[in-house]
């Protein structure tokens, strides 16, 4: 297993190339339609990975654990758009309009006060999609992919990012008489871990990015990088596979009970 160090030297060096780089433009031969929606979640996944450093850096790892969270969930949805091609950003348009349909439906009837210009903006959004294709649910997107074991990474790093007793816990401190409190939590929060991943996603999506990019540039050397830590340097292929099915005897038991309700 490598040495955290090396982790932390290769996510130092990605994060200051994509600092020092220049954002690309419509002049430079790449699929438009496909860099208007990617570009804006690979520019996000740097930042993000950003925020992460800071937070370890500055003793706060815990913290860094649900942004790191999301830097795995934009990486794999990244794959998976550019993947598909035009039907993955069409697949995310579509998603972003049912998105704001629902938030608009939900806030109706209660005491939300949603300033009206604001509404006047997300009521405006045409995203210029015929079909019903919306994006699948995140689990599914990793099933496509074959990043199953991500997914399983993304499901343990939820127990850092909603109420759950593994946060309660650390910030208590075990002693034999009666627990004692802290106001820091204890231990250190997945700080290697989360650096760790932070340089597999920039690496993942650097390399999905670059296939964007006329003449891939970059993948030889985001390649090197990969072997230096024996990890892939590209995630898995989009492939489709159909949602696993109900539990055998489940919708059974449930018109079960509504028999002996009724009877």
């Amino acid at each position: 297993m490598p040495e955290p160090k090396i982790y932390r030297y290769i996510l130092d060096v990605l994060l200051r190339e994509f600092e020092e780089s220049a954002a690309p433009t419509y002049r430079d031969n790449y699929p438009l339609h496909i860099l208007s929606c990617t570009w804006g979640l690979y520019a996000h996944i740097h930042r993000m990975a950003r925020a992460v450093r800071l937070l370890v850096d500055n003793g706060m790892p815990h913290e860094a654990v649900p942004l790191a969270r999301s830097v795995l969930e934009y990486t794999i949805v990244l794959h998976w758009i550019i993947e598909r091609g035009e039907a993955g950003v069409d697949a995310m348009l579509a998603n972003q309009r049912k998105r704001v349909n629902a938030f608009l439906e939900h806030a109706k009837g209660t005491s939300l006060m949603i300033p009206p210009k604001f509404r006047e903006e997300l009521e405006s959004v045409d995203v210029g999609v015929d079909e019903e294709e919306t994006m699948k649910a995140f689990e599914q997107i990793c099933r496509d992919t074959e990043s199953s074991s991500l997914y399983a990474a993304y499901s343990f790093m939820c127990m850092y990012t909603h109420p759950t007793v593994s946060i309660s816990n650390s910030y208590v401190v075990e002693s034999f008489r009666e627990p004692v409190l802290s106001t820091k939590p204890i231990g250190n929060g997945l700080a290697d871990g989360s650096l760790a991943l932070m340089t597999h996603c920039l690496i993942w999506a650097g390399r999905d990015f670059d296939r964007l990019t006329p003449g891939h540039p970059r993948e030889k050397d985001l390649e090197l990088l990969a072997d230096q830590l024996d990890a892939a340097n590209v995630l898995p292929p989009y492939s489709p596979k159909p949602p696993p099915g109900r539990r055998p005897g489940r919708r059974g038991r449930g018109n079960a009970r509504n028999k002996n309700k009724d009877s």
